[in-house]
């Protein structure tokens, strides 16, 4: 049966050679024997035969039935009674935090909740959604964040606030705007009117203003020394409609801004930035990759474009290699080498344009010595892809949509849904 499925893809491969002629390749023996040698890594021995389109480097898109990749299943599943909407964290011993409604639950490594935290804001109650990830500690202490109420502070192993700070301009609404932590330790949080820094201890060591305009992607710190924040404008009579500040971590002064107005392509209010090996940062910016030069804020609107019918709509990843991962609402993903070229293209839905598997989150991580891509969809499957080749490689079903990235620890995998579940699954 195995070698049936070979002969039948290299007949494909075959009876495709006119076509890569006809279409002006100057030697389409030399991309056929590419392809070939890709799918004769491929497992063949898998059954139930799947659609999937693979761009190799430039090449045409050809519709291959590729065996269907392996389906993972969970070895545990925990009812958090929350849609999970942000990354959990997961410590050493396998204890998983994250965010459950205006709260924060921390989990045993076997399911068990071990605590709810909620902040007392002055004068109410916790309310809305967090949908923020937590930071972990050492000595097992997190920081954790609920933006709706803009509060902040340091909860200990045992559920108690060491301490907590609250802010008159929380977010009303937040895309996962998640703190992060710096090298010597202390707390950047994005709050409504800008980037506040934090110690250990609670007390606040600057604050950068962003012109009343929230902050609601999840900031990035550069290997410059600096703190890079995608902000929104607050209210619609505003004529700037986004900007990029570049803030020096240590001290918290602009070191420049790159504003966008209406009639400009402008980063998506919820894209955050990532940095590329060259130094480039890269965002989503309505239907393009935009690259920003981290020294001076200068912008390439369309550095990496994924063509006339694909738009980027998801925060990209950088792999190892430097090649650059992105996903679509139109259920794609796009992989480009650093240059910007096309490598390769895997769509997750039925067709080109189903926007029920469009992508929700993007990881790149490595088994053994190979790159692996993670996609997770609004489909609610999660992909494990090659990133050298878009191979698919296996997949897991939430059964609800994924909201968030999957959090990587060890060989586990933590999925969470909208449904209120988060899955463990082990995978290869």
């Amino acid at each position: 049966m195995k070698n049936a499925r070979t002969i039948s893809l290299f007949a494909a491969l075959f009876l495709a050679i006119p076509f890569f002629w006809a279409c002006g390749e100057t030697d389409p023996n030399d991309e056929v024997a590419a392809m070939v040698e890709e799918l004769n890594s491929i497992h063949l021995d898998r059954v139930n035969p799947i659609n999937v389109y693979l761009s190799y480097r430039g090449m045409p898109n050809i519709l291959l039935a590729l065996p269907q990749v392996t389906d993972l299943n969970e070895i545990l599943n925990i009812d958090v009674g929350n849609p999970v909407r942000a990354q959990v964290a997961v410590d050493s011993s396998g204890k998983i935090f994250l965010s459950c409604g205006a709260g924060l639950c921390v989990f045993s490594n076997n399911g068990q909740l071990l605590f709810r935290f909620y902040f007392a804001p002055t004068g109410g109650q916790a309310v809305g959604d967090a949908n923020t990830r937590p930071i972990l500690l050492p000595g097992g202490d997190v920081i954790f964040y609920n933006p709706t109420i803009g509060m902040v502070g340091r909860i200990n192993s045992a559920g108690n606030a060491i301490w907590a700070k609250e802010e008159l301009t929380g977010l009303e609404s937040n895309g996962g705007a998640s703190p992060i932590l710096t090298a010597d330790g202390r707390i950047l949080v994005p709050f409504g009117d800008g980037l506040r820094s934090y110690n250990a201890d609670g007390y606040e060591v600057w604050f950068a203003p962003t012109n009343m305009r929230p902050v609601l992607a999840t900031p990035l710190i550069g290997s410059n020394g600096k703190v890079f924040v995608n902000a929104l404008m607050r209210d619609l009579d505003d004529p700037m409609a986004a900007q990029i500040l570049g803030i020096d971590v240590g001290s918290g002064t602009s070191s420049w801004t790159r504003s966008f107005s209406y009639q400009e392509v402008r980063p998506l209010p919820e894209a955050t930035l990532v940095q590329m090996k060259d130094g480039r940062l890269l965002v989503a910016a309505h239907g393009y990759l935009m690259a920003v030069n981290s020294a001076s804020g200068k912008t390439d609107p369309f550095a990496y474009k994924a063509g006339d019918t694909t738009l980027i709509y998801s925060t990209p990843v950088v792999g190892e290699n430097g090649d650059v991962y992105a996903g679509s609402g139109e259920s794609r993903i796009r992989a480009f080498l650093p240059d910007s070229t096309d490598k390769w293209e895997f769509t997750l839905g039925s067709n080109d344009y189903d926007w029920s598997a469009s992508i929700s989150g993007l990881v790149v991580t490595k088994s053994g010595n190979e790159e692996i891509l993670i996609a997770s969809s609004k489909n609610g499957y999660v992909f494990g892809i090659s990133a050298e080749t878009g191979t698919p490689l296996w997949r897991f079903n939430a059964g609800a949509t994924v909201a968030s990235p999957v959090t990587m620890s060890g060989s586990k995998m933590y999925v969470g849904d909208v449904s209120g579940k988060l899955h463990v699954v082990n995978v290869p």
